[in-house]
């Protein structure tokens, strides 16, 4: 580019920032970026480890946070000319060594991933409650946690179990806390199955979790697992001073089939004006659409779950064959 103005607040030491497009001379294309960089420029400027730096004709590029002296420059208005914009070659992506090593489990559960056929419910089963297995296998223990089954009524009459992990650090009255719905397909998965992990987040949270066991389908179809949540939430709205919680503050989360769940969840209670309303609802990557029937080609190999696993589920709910005649 040929010229770029910066403009910065007149302190001892000041951060020059400026948008421009720059044209890349490593990769000859343009790029617009905020910059936070060194100029060509006759200007004392020093970088983020306070090394003097001599006026440039090279700019690197989003490498180091530089500076200008405030007290010998007048930064009401600067015009930037001739700027050349440099690229360092990429360095190759590569997981967290900790982490790698802790996922080590993992990684070898998801080589060995059946090739299952959509619709195969059990098969997926067996296999994902091993996997669900050896990965609450390497999650910390949380000691300072309790848990405790609450058993409360579906709508149909049947029991179900709202379980609660509190934390020794939470507040024994009038607590926030958060109404947890488990991932799974909606067809497998279980509160047992990803108690470690949620034992975990309430002891970092320090507020209670109340997981609902929702029955699963195609033994039990929509509507019923998301009247089970349903039920749960209402339980614990009507038994919060029991178990301590302040019903101003309750938040829903889950992630997957969970984040859909608690989606329709929240959805249920705005339409049948739960009092007071939930205050927050967070959804992880929610299985929200059951239109995603053509495995993405760059994805699919290194998913551990699977557009064929999506399709299942969707199956499980499916009585008119709707989720069949996309494919």
């Amino acid at each position: 580019m040929s010229e770029a103005r910066a403009t910065a607040a007149k302190t001892s030491r000041a951060t020059l920032l400026w948008y421009s497009t720059c044209r890349s001379t490593a990769v000859n294309s343009t790029l617009s970026v905020l910059h936070t960089l060194s100029i060509n420029s006759p200007l004392c400027w020093y970088s983020d480890t306070d090394t003097l730096q001599t006026p440039l004709t090279t700019i690197p590029f989003a490498t180091h946070r530089y500076y200008v002296d405030c007290e010998s420059t007048d930064l009401t208005s600067i015009i930037l000319t001739n700027l050349v914009v440099t690229m360092a070659e990429p360095k190759p992506l590569s997981f967290d060594r900790e982490f790698a090593a802790a996922a080590a489990a993992m990684a070898e559960a998801g080589a060995s991933i059946p090739q299952l056929p959509a619709g195969d419910v059990e098969g997926r089963r067996k296999f994902f409650e091993q996997f669900f297995s050896s990965r609450s296998s390497m999650v910390p223990s949380a000691p300072n946690v309790t848990k405790k089954e609450h058993q409360i009524k579906a709508d149909d009459g049947s029991t179900l179990l709202l379980t609660e992990f509190r934390p020794s650090s939470a507040a024994s009255t009038a607590s926030p806390a958060a109404f947890y719905v488990h991932g799974g397909g909606m067809y497998l998965g279980s509160v047992p199955g990803f108690a470690p992990s949620i034992a975990l987040k309430a002891e970092a949270l320090c507020v209670p979790i109340f997981a609902i066991g929702y029955r699963l389908a195609p033994e039990h179809p929509h509507p019923t697992p998301i009247n089970d949540c349903y039920a749960g939430l209402t339980w614990l709205h009507s038994h919060a001073e029991e178990v301590g919680v302040d019903t101003t503050r309750i938040m829903i989360y889950g992630e997957s089939a969970g984040g859909g769940l608690a989606a329709g969840v929240a959805l249920m209670a705005r339409d049948r004006k739960l009092n007071p309303p939930l205050a927050f609802q967070m959804l992880i990557y929610p299985m929200l659409d059951d239109r995603n029937q053509k495995p993405i080609p760059t994805i699919e190999p290194h998913a551990m779950w699977k557009c064929d696993d999506n399709i299942t589920g969707c199956r499980c709910h499916d009585d008119d064959g709707a989720i069949e005649k996309l494919r």
